[in-house]
């Protein structure tokens, strides 16, 4: 993500807050840096919509930092790669931007496939390519034996 307005100091106790540290941290300028979030614990893991975790941070954990860091930069700019519905990177310029729209970036479709019982393909959300509050893939079986994935709607907010 690119981030406006806000100092070194401001980004490293905003993730430190959360329980994220940078993979990536890149200064731009005086106070614009390229960053990208990477796990410090299991806390915020995703998983690739079949129930594999992999090593990135997932949905509500960029959403916690960006919250946080607010609080630390209220005049901080931040852009991500989190499609919104139209399409696009999404552009952040106050926390009440952000709250207003995370509905549209929790919903807008991650870069997973999940299957149904029939073999349907159905591309998830970001929203649940995690387990937070208890979300994620449900997995069960067919008659036949063979575990298939069936893409749901989990509880809990975004």
């Amino acid at each position: 993500m690119l981030v406006r307005n806000v100092t070194d100091s401001s980004l490293f106790a905003a993730a430190n807050d959360v329980g994220v540290v940078f993979r990536r941290f890149d200064q731009l300028g005086t106070t614009r840096y390229a960053v990208t979030l990477a796990l410090a614990s299991e806390r915020w893991r995703r998983h690739n919509g079949r129930g594999r975790r992999i090593g990135a941070v997932c949905y509500h954990g960029h959403l916690a930092f960006m919250r946080r860091l607010y609080h630390y930069a209220p005049e901080a700019i931040i852009r991500t790669n989190m499609h919104n519905m139209g399409g696009g990177p999404t552009t952040y310029r106050s926390r009440a931007e952000l709250e207003e729209t995370k509905q549209q970036a929790a919903e807008s479709k991650a870069w997973f496939k999940s299957f149904d019982a029939y073999g349907v393909a159905h591309y998830g959300q970001y929203k649940n390519a995690c387990f937070c509050f208890g979300r994620g893939p449900r997995l069960h079986s067919d008659p036949s034996g063979k575990k298939m994935q069936v893409q749901g709607e989990g509880k809990g907010n975004a």
